[in-house]
């Protein structure tokens, strides 16, 4: 007998940007299997709502956009309200859990069940100790990695799901294979957060680093951090150096040899698997969801989270052999671990939005 699927999917994003973490919502929505339910989407930022109409070829509702994210959060409560009878709504941004408790007597009234899309790192324990009483309220919750659930605790269902990746991101891309030294590339948004300025200083005096790249865009406001990125990576001496801004995802990885994360607190790390996809070698810390894609010296090499000196240990031990062999394995392994259809399966799956015998 088939159990009664959500019907519908609705997901509510109020960031300005798209990310990653944008990236692979559009990723599950291409992958979704046939017998999920429909899909929507209310959305703040013109970035991801003009990805969604040219990736299913239907409108998403607008979220009007405001001076703050409080701003934005108010003005979604209407697109979560207005979810439709026995559907699920994937709140995509922590901010908007509030609203699910605000809603509650509402969304029960109307067999609407509410997730939470759990992709960042919360600062502090009372951001921690206010998602866990907050989430009371959710139906469950769909965390990237094991890393980032331990933030909201046994409070609701939570489920752990991989988020899939396109293996076209590195059909095309061949494993490195240079003797003359290689190219290290610093990808992502440019924040204090990320490290950037650290992870361009741990490049200094390893022997066959000859380059290094920084692609990505800081946040609006952003130009004095962007500013210490430069001067970092003007003061190299033995490497040279290049910003490259913001570039397409299927770009990111060109002429990159090893991919350089910082980040101690990063909830995954999406390009960490895209450079694994990619043939590429990913270097890294002990601490955070990143280090969750890495098996040490197989399919990456993960270095002691905040230590300028064992990231460079790390990115000299790196022999040409090495770096072969590492990311031949490492994109024999992405490919069945990032699988687009089956992750995305997983993900529908776990929300009930799926036909179930």
């Amino acid at each position: 007998m088939t159990a009664t699927r959500a019907t519908a999917v609705r997901f509510v994003s109020i960031a300005s940007e798209a990310w990653g973490a944008e990236e692979s919502l559009m990723t599950l929505v291409r992958h979704r299997p046939p017998d999920a339910a429909p899909v929507e989407l209310a959305a703040a930022g013109a970035a991801l709502r003009d990805r969604w109409a040219d990736g299913t070829g239907r409108e998403a509702s607008a979220i009007r956009t405001a001076g703050n994210r409080l701003g934005r959060v108010l003005h979604a409560l209407p697109h979560v309200a207005s979810a439709p009878r026995g559907s699920v709504v994937v709140l995509w941004d922590v901010d908007l859990v509030p609203l699910a408790v605000v809603l509650a007597p509402w969304l029960r009234l109307r067999h609407v069940r509410p997730f939470l899309d759990l992709h960042v790192t919360l600062a502090g324990d009372r951001g921690r100790r206010l998602l866990r009483v907050l989430s009371r309220s959710l139906a469950g919750c769909l965390s990237i990695s094991r890393y980032t659930a331990e933030q909201i605790g046994a409070t609701c269902d939570v489920h752990v799901v991989q988020r899939p990746v396109d293996t076209a991101v590195g059909a095309g891309a061949a494993v490195p294979a240079g003797e003359d030294g290689f190219t290290v590339a610093v990808v992502g948004r440019v924040d204090p957060e990320k490290g950037v300025v650290e992870a361009v200083r741990a490049c200094e005096g390893v022997p066959d680093v000859r380059r290094v790249v920084v692609r990505g865009a800081p946040f609006e406001g952003g130009a004095d951090y962007l500013h210490e990125v430069l001067r970092a990576g003007e003061s190299l001496t033995t490497a040279q150096f290049a910003y490259e801004g913001r570039v397409p995802a299927s770009a990111a990885l060109d002429g990159v040899d090893v991919l350089l994360h910082w980040n101690r607190h990063e909830p995954a790390g999406r390009v960490v698997q895209e450079a694994q996809l990619a043939g590429r070698v990913a270097v890294v810390p002990d601490e955070g969801g990143a280090r969750e894609f890495v098996e040490h010296d197989v399919t990456g090499l993960v270095y002691r989270a905040g230590s300028t000196a064992d990231a460079r240990r790390a990115l000299a031990s790196l022999t040409p052999g090495a770096r072969r062999e590492i990311g031949r394995a490492a994109r024999r392994v992405g490919r069945e671990r990032y699988d687009a259809p089956a992750r995305a399966a997983d993900y529908f799956a776990a929300l009930g939005a799926r036909a179930q015998s």
